[in-house]
């Protein structure tokens, strides 16, 4: 048993180590602004140790962005999807994004500086989070970022803005895309569960705005018993 245990332990070890390189060659090669041919030999290497569930989550992510955004994301797992979609598929090439945690990171933090003009600084997330949008007041936010630094902005699916504009109409198609990508029928681990959470709040939005909707609140509960909080979400339906 502890021999088992130990040689787990150790497979694990180095699957995370084996991660962190290939993060960090693929940190690098989008730093230097590698020829593409390296950049998709890096994209193609770290692409396995993300799953089909988290680049449906992106594709989602990205469908709906408006063109030429500037997406703010947290950190490495909610960035390197993103640029891996970028890289492999083309997916919204059009898109540039910031991650704040990997802003700590002197070569990241230049790359991103002359690359769009900023003075961003290690160490100081919400900060340049203020200052990004104040330079790019129509930049979006990944709901993935700490809530507490856009609790008071505007859902539009998978993204908030500081500016109201369109919302509802941005939060229908979010929810029509939703429907595309058939999440109801995707397999999903339970670190899958915990992001797909984030779908939630934006179509519960959409459903207190538009209580016409019958088929949505079905939509919401079947997502919700999938996650594993159907009793929270069907209170949160009920009482409001």
């Amino acid at each position: 048993m502890g021999y088992r245990l130990a040689f787990m332990c150790f497979m694990l070890t180095q699957v995370l180590f084996g991660q962190t390189l290939e993060k960090n060659a693929f940190k690098l090669a989008v730093c230097q602004q590698d020829a593409p041919t390296v950049l998709q030999e890096k994209a193609k290497a770290l692409a396995p140790y993300y799953n089909a569930a988290t680049f449906a989550y992106y594709r989602l992510l990205l469908k709906n962005l408006p063109l030429n955004s500037l997406l703010i994301t947290n950190a490495e797992n909610d960035t390197y999807p993103i640029q891996i979609l970028q890289v492999l598929e083309k997916n919204r090439t059009d898109i540039n994004v910031i991650s704040l945690k990997l802003m700590d990171e002197e070569a990241y933090r230049n790359f991103v500086n002359n690359s769009l003009q900023l003075k961003l600084k290690k160490g100081e997330a919400r900060s340049n989070l203020l200052y990004v949008l104040k330079k790019y007041p129509a930049a979006v936010i990944s709901t993935t970022v700490k809530q507490s630094y856009w609790r008071d902005y505007y859902l539009n699916g998978l993204t908030v803005a500081a500016q109201n504009k369109s919302t509802n109409q941005k939060l229908m198609a979010f929810y029509q895309a939703y429907l595309d990508a058939n999440v109801i029928g995707m397999s999903l681990t339970n670190s899958d569960k915990l992001l797909y959470k984030n779908m939630l709040p934006p179509l519960i939005t959409l459903y207190k705005t538009n209580r016409n909707l019958t088929t949505l609140k079905k939509d919401i509960l079947k997502l919700a018993k999938k996650l594993l909080v159907e009793k929270e979400v069907k209170e949160i339906l009920e009482n409001d």
